[in-house]
């Protein structure tokens, strides 16, 4: 059960801070983040096994992340949810990536999901289980599992949210270090835990961003492991590089 957590239009100097822990079965392989695209660019892991992400940032500063979500009614041949997040960081504005993402989630070809599309201005969190609901991004704190977005009832969505609002941070690096603290979180004294250990599956990486005013202070720092044991390494400059080589081709 993968979580994601937006800092959303919190902070003037980086609206868009992103925490995120991924869920999966540990023979699946997947590929750190790279830049990719041969339009608009984007930087995002890949899983090895259906050629999609689970999350990445373009070159604009848009945001897609997609969590699965279970639904009675799965289509006889779904396409990836991964592939259709690639395709949404390949289009050049948010409107016509929101356009795409409402379309084809309406279109019965996939199974059941949460699909986060945003920039640090706007964006909705798509709900696709039985039927197709849309949430709008407000300033605040997000929260996104593998059932409805922000459930006051999940208790690891419960957890985070009284862990960010415990340490209220104010600037990135405040950010960056309880987004550490959470991803890391273990069983607690309710027995809420942030990373999952299940016998087939659990959290096999993570991932912390800021999308910043000044795209040179942009941050993207990824743990290809269980982030509670394996370290986070920086792909910042990356990220940064990515970001300001289009804002110099925009002059």
């Amino acid at each position: 059960m993968c979580l994601l957590a937006l800092y959303y239009r919190l902070l003037p100097s980086a609206p868009l801070l992103v925490a995120a822990n991924r869920e999966e079965f540990y023979d699946r392989p997947f590929l750190p983040p790279q830049v990719q695209g041969e339009g608009v660019r984007f930087l995002a892991g890949t899983d090895q096994r259906a050629g999609g992400t689970w999350l990445g940032v373009n070159e604009r500063g848009l945001l897609v992340a997609v969590t699965n979500r279970p639904e009675a009614a799965i289509p006889q041949s779904p396409r990836s949810r991964g592939l259709l997040c690639r395709d949404l960081l390949s289009l050049p504005t948010l409107g016509r990536a929101i356009d795409h993402a409402r379309r084809e989630l309406a279109s019965g070809h996939y199974a059941g999901a949460n699909f986060v599309v945003c920039d640090s201005i706007e964006g909705l969190i798509f709900a696709a289980a039985k039927g197709l609901r849309e949430v709008e991004m407000t300033p605040g704190v997000h929260l996104v599992t593998n059932g409805p977005v922000d459930d006051a009832q999940d208790p690891r969505q419960a957890l985070a949210r009284e862990m960010f609002s415990a340490a209220s941070p104010t600037d990135v690096d405040a950010f960056l270090e309880v987004a550490r603290r959470i991803c890391r979180q273990g069983p607690d004294e309710r027995g809420r835990s942030i990373v999952l250990r299940r016998p087939e599956r659990g959290t096999i990486s993570s991932t912390l961003l800021a999308v910043t005013a000044d795209p040179r202070q942009a941050c993207y720092e990824f743990s290809a492991g269980a982030p509670d044991v394996t370290p986070y390494d920086d792909y910042s400059q990356v990220f940064r590089e990515m970001l300001v080589n289009r804002a110099t081709d925009e002059i």
